[in-house]
């Protein structure tokens, strides 16, 4: 110890019934300073504080997989057993993990490649889900459907499938009438209108939905016998209104489909 206390004066002034007086450093001398204790301890308590920061060191460091920190938790786990003191608690803190030279760096795990064919068959997974949540096509006003520009019958098809309502039942109605009239009829979808024409020809027929009515346009109507009923602003083009619970003359639009094939069609050559 770097103090130690002169029990002889305290052991006398109890004995006379007296209070040993507090000790005041260093006139009482109940105290006695020992300078070489003192110096020797004050490196001793120096060396455990370096101690204690390796031992910590080693705590912060022991979980860590880089090649810098396993070499220098080798290093620390070295210095520490040396320590008789704290061995054991080095010893059991590095249970179970490799230490000095033998200690080799921890990569992570990294996922096996999934084979070729599970591969596949995921990525088919997920283009069908995509295909399943993708959105439906805009309505516009009037419940017409907005479908990009696009040729051929798949467009059209998906504009039919888009249409509210009782105009659902009619466009599907109108395109089996015009392709069982026409079975080389070329379709396509423009300015969100479904079209029918014959190929080198142009356009002869178009649909198009409004809120109360679908209506369809002969292009050269003016020139089909007997005249669609309903009047254009232009010298050429008919219309035929279709309205919820109207009864559709198979017959007769199919002769109109006929006829309008064989005249000059919208967006023809000239």
């Amino acid at each position: 110890m770097a103090w130690e206390l002169d029990t002889k004066k305290a052991d006398e002034a109890r004995k006379r019934g007296e209070v040993a007086p507090a000790p005041k450093f260093p006139s009482d001398k109940i105290y006695v300073y020992k300078e070489h204790e003192f110096a020797h301890m004050a490196k001793e308590m120096a060396e455990f504080s370096d101690q204690i920061r390796d031992f910590n060191m080693l705590l912060y460091l022991r979980h860590r997989t880089d090649e810098k920190a396993v070499q220098a938790v080798a290093k620390l786990h070295q210095k520490l057993l040396a320590l008789p003191h704290i061995q054991v608690s080095v010893s059991r803190m590095l249970k179970g993990r490799q230490t000095g030279a033998n200690m080799t760096v921890q990569k992570p795990a990294t996922r096996s490649k999934a084979p070729a064919k599970a591969k596949a068959v995921v990525k088919e997974a997920k283009a069908v889900k995509t295909s399943k949540v993708a959105k439906a096509p805009a309505v516009l006003s009037g419940g017409n459907p907005q479908i990009p520009k696009a040729d051929g019958d798949a467009p059209v098809q998906a504009y039919i499938a888009a249409v509210p309502g009782w105009k659902r039942e009619v466009g599907e109605r109108l395109d089996a009438i015009i392709t069982r009239s026409l079975p080389k009829v070329a379709k396509a979808v423009k300015w969100n209108s479904p079209l029918y024409g014959v190929e080198g020809r142009g356009w002869f027929l178009g649909v198009h939905v409004f809120t109360h009515y679908v209506k369809v346009t002969f292009f050269q109507g003016a020139s089909l016998k007997p005249l669609p009923p309903g009047e254009s602003k232009g010298p050429d083009a008919r219309h035929l209104d279709i309205r919820e619970g109207d009864e559709i003359d198979e017959a007769q639009f199919g002769k109109w489909v006929k006829q309008a094939a064989k005249l000059p069609g919208f967006l023809g050559p000239k």
